[in-house]
């Protein structure tokens, strides 16, 4: 006969890696959870690498933690998915950030517009690049009816860059009276719509 005993299994597990801190471990966590959403990690995946995958991005985690948790506590899913979302709003709105983003846009692009104050790139095709020059002008500018057309033309010099083995920012600027007059009338027509 034998002698049943009564046995626990342990459900704990062991990792086979360290970790130096907490902040560690939380941005480790994270990035797993970043990494998963493909459409985030195709869009910041870059960025993300360069900021928060080093030793200053410990630092922002450390901030996020202390953003959603200042008064400490336990870490579970919710509070790594507000972590996220505290790192992707830093991702699309710290200036440096952007710039990163931008620079990488460029690189990847064949054919762009680049924006400064918006700190953006769009993909354009070919000879579209006119086009969204014009549809970003009209979406900046509240008022452009009076604009003077030699600060409109420095406005477009200092605030746009072009990516294109068929035009230059100099083409752009030859047909800014176009551009503004376009922009003017479309305007006029849209009002003429109400």
């Amino acid at each position: 006969m034998t002698n049943a005993t009564n046995t626990t299994i342990d459900k704990t597990e062991s990792l086979h890696f360290q970790i130096e801190s907490p902040k560690n471990m939380v941005r480790l966590l994270v990035t797993i959870l970043f990494q998963q959403d493909t459409d985030l990690f195709k869009k910041h995946g870059h960025v993300w690498a360069h900021l928060l995958d080093t030793e200053d991005g410990e630092e922002k985690f450390q901030q996020f933690m202390e953003e959603v948790l200042p008064e400490g506590g336990t870490i579970d899913i919710p509070e790594l998915e507000a972590i996220k979302a505290k790192a992707i709003h830093y991702l699309e709105t710290d200036e440096q950030a952007l710039e990163l983003q931008a620079d990488y846009d460029k690189f990847v692009l064949d054919s762009w517009v680049y924006f400064k104050p918006y700190h953006k790139v769009y993909g354009v095709g070919f000879a579209e690049h006119n086009q969204k020059v014009r549809e970003i002008l009209a979406d900046f500018f509240d008022e452009i009816d009076d604009y003077d057309m030699d600060k409109f033309k420095r406005f477009i010099r200092e605030n746009f860059e072009i990516g294109s083995i068929n035009t230059t920012l100099d083409n752009i600027i030859a047909d800014a009276e176009n551009i503004h007059r376009y922009i003017v009338l479309e305007r006029y027509m849209k009002g003429m719509q109400k």
